[in-house]
């Protein structure tokens, strides 16, 4: 029995390390774990087939990184190696750990590996910059400075920059913790000064990765001039002009008192806004100068119109105050009239008392010379007939009256041309017995113009 023990215990010994030995082993080192989003993961698998001749599936449920399912066939005894090829599936930085799985299709076994990838993005991975930190105006050079970060090598790479200061389109490689810098040309002189950015596309490859910009800042220089002209007297200038000088961006508030005259009559190069503070009107300019540039304010106000205006106004009063004045109103109108032999002219002179009453009116209207006064009259015949005037006299004429007189001049020859009649005299005394005089216009009748039509002339004329 003693012995029976011995020998299953030594079988036991030499069977264990052989069942140990039986199944399958893996294993996986890395040949590229270090990528950009752009790149492969690449991993090499090792099995060792302990048992009899087999297939073994290679998988995994990760998503973040794929790979297509694989089949190795392995027979008895041998080891083989795979190499698998990670896509990543992530646009994000970070370490990632994708678990494999190896099954046997004989026996069912599954075995896990794990693979650790350290994934950049390329826009994390490639850093840019602008040396040195603070740029001065006389600089004429500058840095642009990119480094990787990263352990990759980031190949093909395109940089088109575009800025104030400088556009350029940069092609380079770098490898892993590799930095580059590139001397640029720039003219600082007219630039505004403070933080501002070169806007930069990066290209991987041939294709847009990504779009940044890139700060840099330039020093401030301060020198801002303020100023104001008035020129002129009837038609007034102002100028405010703004020089800017430094290459920094300033904000100019500028209230102006004004009138409502310059409001209405003045020129503005730009125009205000119009306010009104206690009850005063105020012209406000919001000014906007950017650096090294200079802005003119031109306000010019025509006073000699509204002058003008007034002297108008103020004549068309006086005339108004004159006409509602006059009591006694004398128009006088003239025509050429029908006629035998000769030329004859028809005179018409209307008197009209549009107040109170008067006394001791006297019409009197001179005659040209060269014409004759026709015996015949329409109405009230002259009191008095003279050689040069006739004189009409009215004893008294009421508020409201109107008396027409006419009379007829003529010539025993033809008259064609144009005659000029002086102007017609009223004399009048008021109920106090204060003389005044009135005068009608003086008239003009047009010449008679000859119109040929047909062979024969027709004779056309008017009077003004």
């Amino acid at each position: 029995m003693k012995t029976k023990i011995i020998i299953l215990a030594l079988a036991l010994f030499f069977l264990l390390p052989l069942a140990s030995a039986l199944g399958f082993n893996v294993a996986i080192e890395p040949v590229k774990d270090h990528i950009t989003e752009n790149q492969v993961a690449v991993f090499n698998l090792q099995i060792e087939n302990n048992g009899g001749s087999d297939r073994f599936e290679i998988f995994t449920f990760n998503t973040d990184f794929v790979f297509p399912e694989i089949v190795m066939p392995i027979t008895s005894g041998e080891s083989k190696s795979k190499q698998i090829k990670f896509f990543p599936q992530v646009k994000r930085s970070g370490i990632y750990e994708v678990t494999l799985f190896v099954k046997s299709q004989t026996t069912g076994e599954i075995k896990e590996t794990k693979a650790r990838i350290r994934l950049f993005t390329f826009e994390d991975a490639l850093w840019i910059k602008v040396e040195p930190e603070l740029l001065h105006v006389q600089d004429k050079k500058i840095d642009f400075v990119v480094k990787n970060i990263a352990d990759v090598t980031l190949d093909s790479i395109k940089i088109h920059t575009e800025s104030p200061i400088f556009s350029k389109d940069f092609t380079f490689s770098l490898g892993p913790r590799q930095k580059k810098k590139f001397q640029v040309d720039v003219d600082l002189s007219k630039a505004e000064g403070g933080v501002h950015h070169i806007q930069t596309k990066v290209y991987d490859e041939g294709k847009l990765a990504f779009e940044k910009q890139v700060p840099y800042n330039l020093e401030l220089i301060y020198d801002f001039q303020q100023s104001k002209s008035l020129t002129g007297f009837l038609i007034r200038q102002k100028k405010f002009t703004f020089e800017n000088k430094g290459n920094t961006r300033e904000e100019i508030d500028l209230k102006e008192n004004s009138t409502i005259l310059e409001k209405i009559f003045s020129y503005f190069s730009e125009r205000p806004l119009f306010t009104t503070e206690a009850g005063a009107v105020k012209a406000d300019w919001k000014v906007e100068v950017g650096p090294y540039e200079k802005k003119e304010i031109i306000v010019k106000t025509n006073y000699l119109l509204p002058l003008i205006l007034l002297a108008l106004v103020i004549v068309g009063f006086a005339f108004t105050i004159n006409y509602q004045s006059r009591g006694i109103l004398v128009t006088k109108t003239a025509s050429r009239a029908k006629s035998n032999k000769g030329t004859a002219f028809k005179v018409a002179i209307k008197v009209k008392n549009r107040k109170e009453a008067v006394r001791d009116v006297r019409v009197r209207d001179f005659l040209p010379k060269g014409l004759k006064v026709h015996e015949k009259f329409d109405f009230v015949k002259p009191n008095k007939i003279e050689s040069n005037y006739l004189e009409w006299h009215l004893p008294l004429m009421h508020g409201g009256e109107e008396r027409v007189f006419t009379y007829y001049l003529y010539t025993e020859d033809e008259f064609s041309g144009a005659l000029l009649l002086p102007h017609t005299v009223v004399n009048y005394l008021t109920l106090h017995r204060d003389p005044k005089s009135e005068y009608s216009q003086s008239v003009r009748i047009e010449p008679i113009r000859k119109i040929k039509v047909s062979g024969h002339s027709e004779h056309l004329g008017h009077s003004k």
